[in-house]
């Protein structure tokens, strides 16, 4: 046992001595900056994720034994609806899983849009299909898309997803700029317009006529 310890005291004494004589080497340099690039890459990563979004879905939340629904804005690229007191959305709810369902923004190229996802197996989340006229059962870790303004089940919680429409409308001011701008471009165009008409035609080409010679001589009688 004491032959174990000694030979890991040389081991590490021999690694201290390595790491002390390469540190200011070029190879320790190296490992050194790649360290560096990783936390820094990591550093926007981190930012990104405090993002707040904007004009994110409204999540109404209904308990059993509430009597009105408290209403949650989603500002982050996802929520997590369920018994956990970690969730953005925590259910009182003995029939809801610690994390029971997902809200999420799905960004493309073509668009962005929202899902809610079940995370239930054994209490599925069920969702009001306005086409059936009823509810129908989202499968394990399926998403549905979000239209509008959806209902679910979480459990015997009752969750209403308004989805975000466009909020931001031109103002009054912002119209009268605008036309404005028109004008001016319509203005300019005309002026355009009359400055090329204001140049003086070119004279037409004159026709110059061949000379005509004619034979005045008369044969001797």
């Amino acid at each position: 046992m004491l032959g174990y310890l000694i030979g890991f005291g040389l081991f590490v004494l021999v690694a201290l001595l390595v790491m002390y004589l390469s540190h200011g080497s070029g190879v320790w340099k190296d490992v050194k900056n790649k360290k560096n690039k990783a936390l820094n890459s990591c550093g926007p990563i981190k930012n990104l994720q405090n993002v707040k979004i904007a004009n994110g879905p409204v999540v109404c939340v209904k308990c059993p034994g509430e009597v009105e629904y408290r209403q949650i804005k989603v500002v982050t690229r996802s929520a997590r609806i369920g018994s956990g007191n970690g969730n953005e959305i925590v259910l009182n709810d003995e029939f809801a899983e610690p994390v029971h369902a997902v809200v999420k923004k799905i960004a493309q190229d073509s668009g962005s849009y929202y899902e809610l996802v079940n995370m239930s197996k054994y209490n599925p989340v069920q969702w009001f299909n306005q086409d059936i006229n009823d509810y129908e059962t989202i499968g394990y870790r399926r998403g549905l898309k979000l239209n509008g303004k959806e209902v679910f089940y979480i459990g015997e919680s009752k969750i209403i997803v308004t989805c975000p429409t466009n909020n931001h409308k031109p103002s009054k001011t912002e119209r009268l700029v605008m036309s404005a701008g028109a004008e001016n471009r319509s203005d300019e165009n005309n002026d355009k317009t009359q400055v090329a008409s204001a140049k003086p035609a070119p004279e037409p080409t004159k026709r110059i006529e061949p000379t005509r010679v004619y034979n005045c001589m008369h044969k001797a009688d």
